[in-house]
């Protein structure tokens, strides 16, 4: 086994410990505060599905947890399956520069979230403003987004980046930060965001982001679990590659 997927492996299971943990606890409160992560209140139709039928009774697994609706069918793919499929397509991510890398983690979040858009934003380690730059985007107006510069601190992602913390906003327009620029530049509504912090060891390496969830409603914590584990990745990998360039290999 190589050394990229031998530290592929030891992220991954890192990642999948952490979620877990988080959906267990998710689970036990059904609302409230997990981490620094707000759950929204889950809508009378599908609140049942996720709490227990009994008071005393524990879900065995995550497929409980994710529950499904009355025919049997899944509410949300099981995170078991969702983390399989990123190990499966992140396997040698440890071989990409950091833009590549943030396309590989970007897609998988695309693939499991149901977001119509999304971006990652790294820091610009090497200049004194540290400015956030997208170093990959996906949705309507990706191919305008490539290589844009925000300020750290300016915005809603640039507020998570500065700040260091987990945001969910269901309704941008309602929040202070948001910085409605690009909006106006190219024709897009933003409604809703979700933001994690790409962090290794309490080092700031950007932010991931995923724009507006396809069916209108709420961030779902199955969406914070997944993008927080590919953040997590991400943030790995990044502090390998700064790893590399500090020893000119």
């Amino acid at each position: 086994m190589t050394r990229q997927r031998q530290a592929a492996e030891d992220a991954l299971a890192v990642a999948r410990q952490e979620a877990e943990e988080r959906a267990r606890q998710a689970a036990e409160d059904a609302t409230g505060t997990v981490g620094s992560i707000r759950v929204e209140e889950v809508k009378a139709a599908t609140r049942e599905a996720f709490l227990p039928k009994k008071k005393d009774e524990r879900w065995e697994d995550l497929d409980d947890w994710y529950g499904s609706d009355g025919d049997g069918s899944a509410l949300e793919n099981t995170l078991d399956s969702v983390l399989s499929d990123v190990f499966m397509a992140t396997e040698n991510i440890y071989n990409l520069e950091p833009a590549e890398a943030s396309g590989v983690v970007l897609d998988q979040a695309m693939k499991h979230v149901r977001a119509e858009a999304g971006s990652v934003f790294l820091v610009e380690l090497n200049t004194a403003l540290q400015d956030l730059v997208i170093a990959a985007a996906r949705g309507p107006i990706a191919r305008n987004l490539e290589g844009l510069k925000l300020p750290r601190g300016k915005g809603i992602v640039g507020f998570s980046a500065l700040k260091g913390i987990k945001l969910t906003v269901s309704n941008v327009q309602r929040n202070p930060n948001f910085y409605g620029k690009l909006d106006q530049q190219f024709g897009f509504r933003t409604r809703s965001l979700l933001c994690i912090p790409i962090v290794f060891e309490e080092r700031l390496f950007g932010v991931l982001e995923m724009v507006n969830r396809v069916d209108g409603e709420e961030w779902t914590s199955f969406d914070h679990n997944v993008v927080e584990s590919l953040a997590n990745l991400l943030g790995k990998v990044l502090n390998v590659r700064a790893g590399l360039i500090a020893l000119n290999l």
